[in-house]
C-alpha cells in the first residue's frame, strides 16, 4: 500500500510533467514560405532574425521556414541580398503562411572599401584552410537522393502572375505563354542510391527513373551530369566551363568580399559574405553569397551565379549543407539552373532547372571495393516500372500543378508519336547508324564522304535493327568514288555478348581502299575533336581485300582490350614498288602483297568511371592519362601470308586544367617494327599542310601529307589553351592556344621503296604555332584562325614557305 506522502510526491511529479508538456505545446511553431513580391518565386536562405537580436534561422532552398520563438520576442526581421529588409509582427506570422519581400536596385557588386584589412578575408582564409576536412567528397559516405530536372522555355514570371499583361500579344506568343505557364517541355526524375569512397570512386545506382513522354527508358545521365554536387573544388565545372571557386586558394586576389550580415543560430555563428570578381580581373568567376558557419568554418549555404558569355549561358547554383552528429557537413539540398539564350523555342530561351534532395545519409568507416560497381552511373533494369505510390514515397516535395500537367500532356504525346524510339535512336547514333523503326539501321558513315583519292564518295550501308535480333547486328554496304570510279563493298556481323562490359564479337569482309601508312587504334573515337579532319589530307591509298574477326570488351572500367586476326590482299594505288632486298641487283620488286596478321590492342584510362544507359556504356568524363597500345604480328604460311614481322605502336594523352592558367595537353606517339615492310604498313609523318586550310590537333601542321615516312618514329604534340584568360570583351571571348610539335624517325632500308619520294625525320622535325579559337561561335561550333611556323633542320629555304595559315574549326558540344 502506497503511503500518503509518497502518493503526494507522485501527484507533484505528474503535475510538473503535465505542466512541462503543456508549456511545450503552448510554444507555437511558426511555418510558412517567403516569396518574391512580383514574381512569386521562392527565396532560399532568407535570414530570419528573432526580434532585434542576431539570433535566428533561415529559409530552406525552397523558401520554406519553420521555427519557434522565445516568449520575449514580438517580431522577426527578414533580410535577403538584393531585397528590402522587412519586420514582421507575430500576429502576421500566425495569420499569413506566405510572406513577400520586395527587390531593391542595389547591385550585388557594390562593396565597401575598408581602410585596413577586409574582415571578410580572415573568414575566407579559414574556410580555405578547412576545405579538405569539410569537403564530403574526401570521406566515405552513402546516401539516397531524389533529383528532378526540368527543361522549359523561359516564361516571364510576371506574365504568369498577372495574365492581364497578355493583352496585345499576337496569337503565337499568346499560345506559347498559355501553354508553358501550365506545363514544362520535359521532366526527368531519378531516385538514386549513391555510394562514395574517399579515394574518389562513386557508384550511383538509379533505382527509379521517369521521363515525361517515355515509357521504357529515361535520360538519367543527362540529369546527373547537369548538377554540381560539391562547392569545395578549386573550380566549379558546368558544361565544360571552369568557374574559379571563391574559396579556392588564391581567390582573395581575384574576388572582392564583404560581410553583409551575421546570424547566431543555436551555438553557432553564421557569417553572410557576398563575393564578386574584382574589376579588371580577367577570369571565369561567380558572384553571390556564402553562408559560413564558424563550426569548422564550413559552408552552410551558397548562392552563386555565373555567365558563359560566349555561349549565352547563365548558370545559377544554390546549395544547403547540414552538420551531422558524426561531425561531418553534407549537402542536403542542391539546385542548378541554366538559361540558354542561344537555344530558343519560338522566341523563348530554353532553361534547364535541376533540384536534388539528399536523405538517409551515413558515413561508414570503410567501404569495400565490392560495394562499388563497374559503373559510376547505372540504371536498374526495372527503374522505369516504379509505381506512383512508390514515387510519392521518394519525393520530398510533391509535384506541383505544372509538373502534373507536363506528365499528363507529354506522356500522351509520347504514346501517340512513339517517343521511346528516340532512346533507340540515341543508342544507334552512338554507333554511327540511323534506325528505321528499329528494323533496319542506315550506316551514316557510308552516305557521303570525301578523300583525295576517291574524291566524293557516296554509298549505302544497311544493317539489321534491334527489333529483329537484339543481341546481333548484321549487314553490309556498297560505295562508289567519283574520282577513282571504283566500287567498294563489304559485309559484317557484330554479336553483343555482354552489354554491361561492352563485349562484342565481330566478323567481316571488305573490298575497299585504305589510307597507306596509317592505322588507328581500335575503339579510339575522334568525333568531336579536330583530329578527325586529318583523313581529309591523305594522298596515298592502298586497294585492300580483307577478312577479319575480333573480340573486344572492357576488362575493368579503366581497361579496354581488343583481340583480332585478319588476312589481307593489298595493292598500292599509287606509283610505288617495294624491293625487300634492295642491295641485290636481281631482287624482285612488287606493289601487291598478301599477309596475315594477329593483333592485340589495350586502352587504359586512369581511374576511368563509366555510365550505363540506353544500352550504352559511356565514360562519365574523360580521364587522363589515356594510354593506347597496339601489338601486331605478321604470320607467314597462314593462307599464303608472306610477311613476318612485329609491329608496335603506342599513344599517350595527358591533359590537365591548371588554376588561373588554363588547360595543358600533351600527346606522345611512337611506333616500331622489326622488319623491312611495304610502305602501306609503315608509319607516315602525320602531315596535314596544303589542300585544306584546316588546323588539326595532334598532327604536323606545316608538313605535307606523307612528306615523312618511317618504320621507327617518336613524336610529341604539346598545346596550352589559356581559354579566355588573356582577353575578353563582353560576349567576345577568343581563346588563345599555343602549340609546339616535334618528332624524329628512321627507316631500316630507305632504298627498298622506289618510284616515290619521301624524307626521314632523322635530325628532328619541329614546328610551333598559335590558334585563336572561338572568334565566331554558334550553338554547336566555333571558328577561329591559326598560324604555324616550321623550324629546325627541315625548315624550307624560302621563309614564307615555313608558315602555314589556317582556319581553326572546333566542335562545342
Amino acid at each position: 500500500m502506497i503511503s500518503q506522502p509518497l502518493l503526494k510526491h507522485y501527484f507533484i511529479c505528474i503535475a510538473l510533467l503535465s505542466l512541462s508538456l503543456f508549456s511545450g505545446e503552448a510554444q507555437l511553431i511558426y511555418e510558412g514560405r517567403i516569396l518574391d513580391s512580383l514574381t512569386k518565386e521562392p527565396l532560399p536562405f532568407v535570414n530570419i532574425k528573432f526580434g532585434d537580436s542576431n539570433r535566428g534561422t533561415a529559409t530552406n532552398i525552397d523558401g520554406y521556414y519553420k521555427f519557434s520563438l522565445p516568449d520575449e520576442v514580438a517580431h522577426v526581421q527578414l533580410s535577403y541580398m538584393g531585397y528590402h529588409k522587412k519586420w514582421v509582427e507575430l500576429i502576421e506570422l500566425k495569420t499569413h503562411r506566405v510572406i513577400v519581400l520586395s527587390q531593391h536596385s542595389k547591385s550585388l557588386a557594390e562593396f565597401v572599401v575598408f581602410p585596413g584589412e577586409n574582415p571578410a578575408h580572415r573568414i575566407i582564409r579559414k574556410v580555405a584552410e578547412n576545405r579538405k576536412s569539410n569537403d564530403h567528397e574526401n570521406k566515405n559516405y552513402v546516401c539516397t537522393n531524389y533529383n528532378k530536372f526540368i527543361f522549359t522555355p523561359v516564361i516571364d514570371s510576371l506574365l504568369v502572375a498577372d495574365t492581364s499583361r497578355w493583352n496585345g500579344m499576337d496569337s503565337s506568343q499568346l499560345r506559347m505563354n498559355q501553354m508553358f505557364s501550365r506545363q514544362h517541355l520535359l521532366i526527368i526524375e531519378n531516385y538514386v542510391e549513391r555510394t562514395h569512397k574517399s579515394n574518389g570512386k562513386t557508384t550511383n545506382n538509379i533505382l527509379a527513373s521517369r521521363t515525361s513522354g517515355l515509357k521504357q527508358s529515361s535520360l538519367p545521365l543527362l540529369a546527373s551530369e547537369l548538377q554540381s554536387f560539391s562547392f569545395y573544388e578549386d573550380y566549379i565545372t558546368l558544361l565544360d566551363k571552369h568557374f574559379l571557386n571563391p574559396i579556392a586558394p588564391g581567390s582573395i586576389a581575384r574576388y572582392t568580399y564583404q560581410i553583409i550580415d551575421t546570424v547566431f543560430h543555436k551555438s553557432d555563428t553564421v557569417y553572410l559574405i557576398s563575393f564578386a570578381p574584382k574589376r579588371g580581373k580577367n577570369f571565369d568567376g561567380l558572384e553571390g553569397v556564402l553562408y559560413i558557419n564558424t563550426r569548422g568554418y564550413a559552408i552552410e549555404n551558397v548562392l552563386a551565379k555565373g555567365e558563359i558569355s560566349s555561349s549565352g549561358v547563365v548558370v545559377e547554383i544554390k546549395q544547403r549543407y547540414e552538420f551531422y552528429p558524426s561531425g561531418n557537413w553534407f549537402p542536403v539540398e542542391l539546385t542548378t539552373k541554366m538559361e540558354f539564350s542561344n537555344i530558343k523555342l519560338a522566341d523563348k530561351n530554353l532553361m534547364g532547372y535541376g533540384k536534388t534532395y539528399m536523405t538517409k545519409v551515413d558515413f561508414p568507416k570503410e567501404i569495400k571495393a565490392t560495394e562499388l560497381g563497374a559503373f559510376e552511373l547505372e540504371v536498374d533494369k526495372n527503374a522505369h516500372k516504379t509505381t506512383d505510390s512508390v514515387w510519392n514515397s521518394y519525393r520530398p516535395v510533391d509535384l506541383d500543378a505544372r509538373d502534373s500537367v507536363t506528365y499528363h500532356v507529354v506522356d500522351s504525346i509520347g504514346e501517340k508519336h512513339k517517343l521511346d524510339r528516340l532512346v533507340s535512336l540515341t543508342s544507334s547514333l552512338n554507333e554511327g547508324r540511323f534506325p528505321v523503326k528499329n528494323i533496319i539501321e542506315i550506316d551514316l558513315a557510308e552516305l557521303i564522304w570525301y578523300n583525295p583519292y576517291e574524291g566524293i564518295r557516296t554509298g549505302l550501308g544497311l544493317y539489321s535493327g534491334k527489333r529483329i535480333i537484339p543481341w546481333m547486328s548484321a549487314g553490309g554496304y556498297v560505295a562508289y568514288g567519283f574520282k577513282d570510279k571504283g566500287m567498294k563493298h563489304g559485309a559484317n556481323a557484330t554479336f553483343f555478348l555482354y552489354k554491361k562490359r561492352d563485349v562484342r564479337l565481330f566478323a567481316g569482309y571488305s573490298n575497299d581502299v585504305i589510307r597507306a601508312g596509317y592505322q588507328e587504334f581500335p575503339g579510339r573515337r575522334l568525333f568531336g575533336s579536330s583530329e578527325m579532319y586529318k583523313n581529309l589530307f591523305a594522298n596515298l591509298f592502298d586497294l585492300q581485300e580483307k577478312w577479319e574477326v575480333s573480340l573486344s570488351g572492357r576488362a575493368t572500367s579503366s581497361l579496354f582490350l581488343h583481340l583480332g586476326g585478319s588476312h589481307q590482299n593489298r595493292e598500292s594505288a599509287y606509283d610505288y614498288l617495294f624491293t625487300p632486298h634492295a642491295s641485290d641487283a636481281a631482287a624482285i620488286s612488287y606493289s601487291r602483297y598478301t599477309f596475315s596478321e594477329l593483333s592485340f590492342t589495350m586502352h587504359y584510362a586512369y581511374r576511368q568511371r563509366l555510365s550505363q544507359a540506353f544500352d550504352l556504356v559511356l565514360p562519365v568524363e574523360k580521364k587522363y592519362p589515356q594510354i593506347w597500345f597496339n601489338l601486331r604480328k605478321g604470320v607467314t604460311g597462314f593462307y599464303s601470308g608472306t610477311l613476318d614481322y612485329i609491329k608496335l605502336e603506342t599513344l599517350i594523352e595527358f591533359s590537365r586544367f591548371i588554376r588561373n592558367f588554363g588547360r595543358t595537353g600533351l600527346v606522345l606517339r611512337g611506333g616500331w617494327t622489326d622488319a623491312n615492310l611495304p610502305l602501306g604498313l609503315l608509319f607516315n609523318g602525320y602531315g596535314v599542310n596544303g589542300r585544306w586550310a584546316l588546323s588539326t590537333h595532334n598532327t604536323f601542321e606545316t608538313a605535307l601529307p606523307n612528306e615523312f615516312i618511317h618504320d621507327r618514329y617518336a613524336a610529341f604534340f604539346f598545346t596550352h589553351n589559356f581559354g579566355s584568360l588573356l582577353f575578353r570583351y563582353k560576349k567576345f571571348e577568343p581563346q588563345f592556344e599555343v602549340a609546339l610539335n616535334g618528332g624524329v624517325g628512321t627507316m631500316i632500308s630507305p632504298r627498298s621503296h622506289r618510284e616515290i619520294g619521301f624524307t626521314q625525320m632523322e635530325q628532328g622535325y619541329y614546328e610551333t604555332g598559335l590558334r585563336i579559337n572561338n572568334i565566331l561561335k554558334t550553338t554547336f561550333s566555333s571558328i577561329g584562325v591559326a598560324a604555324f611556323y616550321r623550324m629546325g633542320a627541315y625548315s624550307l629555304p624560302t621563309q614564307r614557305d615555313n608558315f602555314a595559315f589556317k582556319i581553326s574549326l572546333q566542335n562545342t558540344f
